[in-house]
């Protein structure tokens, strides 16, 4: 169970990772257009459409020209949406808050245009790298499902082009940014560890167990492993060392916190337990990362609506 368990946690820490860089999402529906390409290929291949109305009935040269038109104008307009997103980014980095790009950069909208743009242009492109003029040696290729879905998708790459620039310019707004950075504050807010309130854990109550605790024998301080802010501790699994008898453990660290090497983020008391196994359940249930994150660290969210509103006040920095 613990190798299960540890398992487990390192596979939620790479999914939370990945799906917070802006790279991840894009690449995955981008995957859509060479798998698209494929099962439309394939019906070409084995499936007779000569007589169906509502299909590509142009010859090569008329395939070949649409189907260059499609791929060129649609890693055009890739180019343009990743130009027009870093436009936003710099505008809100000088005019909002710059820690408001991470919440820009995980927005899924944006990401899903952007895989949308690149999974059209792979599509285009596989599909015509397969168009085969006829020769007296062997026959042509013309597949006409494959193009009449790539010209379906070339009207879909416009839509997706005005669906970008309608969210761009209403995420942009400060009233939409104000209320995303609400709403994530409010719910980082919500305590997830309920079960731990209680009025043994008050605070003058605890201030004298650890007196005690000092007294009677002297702690093993545990230092953070690497540079940078905590992003999540998890309590809940933390309780469950602290079921063993004789096993106390002091936290000295909140989400959000700055430490480094030398920061002592936690102090431990045990009679069975290892310091060892004591050092590596704590790092293992910490995780410190190189940026804050909101999901347990309410103080950024508020930290982020400041700035926004300390800008606000200067008429030269922002006109709100």
């Amino acid at each position: 169970m613990p190798m299960l368990d540890r398992f487990q946690k390192t596979v939620d820490h790479s999914q939370r990772t990945l799906f917070n860089t802006f790279w991840f999402v894009p690449a995955i529906v981008s995957l859509w257009g060479p798998l698209l390409a494929s099962l439309f290929l394939q019906v070409d291949h084995h499936v007779q459409t000569d007589q169906t109305w509502f299909l590509f009935h142009g010859g090569f040269a008329e395939a070949d020209t649409i189907l260059s038109t499609i791929s060129g104008s649609l890693i055009t307009v890739a180019g343009l949406a990743f130009s027009i997103t870093i436009v936003v980014l710099q505008l809100v980095s000088s005019q909002y808050t710059p820690r408001a790009l991470r919440g820009f950069l995980k927005d899924r909208v944006t990401q899903g245009v952007a895989g949308g743009f690149f999974a059209i242009f792979a599509y285009s492109l596989l599909v015509l790298a397969t168009l085969r003029e006829p020769s007296p040696t062997t026959p042509g290729f013309l597949p006409t499902v494959s193009i009449t879905v790539d010209i379906g998708l070339g009207f879909l790459g416009l839509a997706l082009l005005l669906i970008f620039v309608h969210h761009t310019g209403r995420v942009i707004q400060v009233s939409g940014i104000a209320a995303h950075l609400a709403r994530q504050t409010l719910e980082s807010l919500e305590h997830p560890y309920r079960a731990l309130d209680s009025e043994e854990f008050a605070e003058q109550t605890m201030s004298a167990q650890i007196q005690t605790w000092h007294t009677q024998q002297e702690p093993v301080s545990i230092r953070a492993r690497k540079l940078g802010y905590v992003q999540r501790i998890d309590l809940a699994a933390l309780t469950k060392y602290l079921e063993q008898p004789g096993f106390h453990l002091r936290l000295l660290i909140c989400p959000g916190d700055f430490v480094s090497e030398e920061t002592t983020i936690a102090e431990f008391w045990s009679a069975r337990m290892t310091e060892v196994d004591a050092i590596a359940a704590l790092h293992e249930h910490v995780v410190i990362d190189s940026e804050r994150d909101i999901a347990q660290d309410p103080r950024f969210g508020a930290r982020q609506l400041a700035d926004i509103a300390l800008r606000a006040l200067s008429p030269a920095v922002n006109d709100q």
